[in-house]
């Protein structure tokens, strides 16, 4: 074929070396080749012969909303110093409160001696964490014959356990919709997994999906809250 074309004509099979068409009869139709990743939409089909969409960003499990209402509650500051102080004394308090409130150590761990602190105390504090200290993080560590309480931020940890404290009754995986565009599926799962501190073992999926095109497909998260998911956007990830 001569290039280029005169303008206002477009190419015909015969530029191609086609011939002969088995329906000569057939009238002829114009098309364009999809170029773009967006020109490509894959969706995954479930068994039950739905199509796999991202229709919200809202929903959440009714045990999650209640747990989302009771982090938004405030409470008072010397009620949270006072149970601290009844466990791990004075001044622990007052290096755990100036920990939690110097955002240039979100990358360091705070100790808490506990090898004298019983079970039911520990519990207690991991407790108190949560409700009155919920920027932080806690988890117990043994050494030897030395037990203590790991204090961090999300993400200072090289793998945020969320599963060690995983409560009995709450369901094991979570299943949410990965919308995602020019992006691999592990890769995309990956940058989850950063943004929210897990490790990127902790999805499974039912085959990759294609990388230069816009695709939706079924994902379950391995003891993985639906509140960190809910909050992770892929294109905010790689602003």
């Amino acid at each position: 074929m001569k290039l280029p074309l005169p303008e206002g004509t477009f190419p015909v099979e015969a530029d191609f070396g086609v011939r002969a068409f088995l329906d000569p009869d057939r009238k002829p139709f114009q098309a364009l080749f999809k170029q773009r990743f967006s020109d490509f939409i894959v969706r995954e089909v479930g068994l039950d012969g739905s199509v796999v969409a991202l229709d919200s960003m809202e929903k959440l499990p009714e045990r999650d909303v209640l747990v989302i209402e009771e982090a938004k509650k405030t409470y008072d500051q010397q009620e949270g110093v006072a149970v601290f102080q009844s466990l791990v004394g004075a001044d622990v308090t007052t290096q755990l409160f100036e920990f939690s409130n110097d955002t240039t150590r979100k990358k360091e761990i705070f100790l808490v001696d506990i090898s004298d602190v019983d079970k039911v105390k520990r519990t207690e504090f991991h407790t108190a964490i949560r409700k009155y200290l919920p920027s932080l993080r806690s988890e117990t560590h043994v050494e030897g014959d030395k037990r203590s309480i790991k204090v961090f931020f999300p993400g200072a940890q090289k793998r945020d356990r969320m599963w060690e404290t995983w409560p009995k009754d709450k369901p094991s995986y979570c299943k949410f919709v990965l919308y995602k565009e020019n992006y691999d599926t592990t890769v995309a799962l990956e940058l989850v997994a950063n943004a929210i501190g897990c490790g990127s073992k902790a999805f499974n999926f039912a085959g990759t999906k294609d990388k230069r095109a816009i695709t939706t497909q079924w994902v379950t998260a391995y003891k993985v809250p639906a509140p960190r998911l809910i909050k992770v956007s892929i294109t905010n990830l790689m602003e």
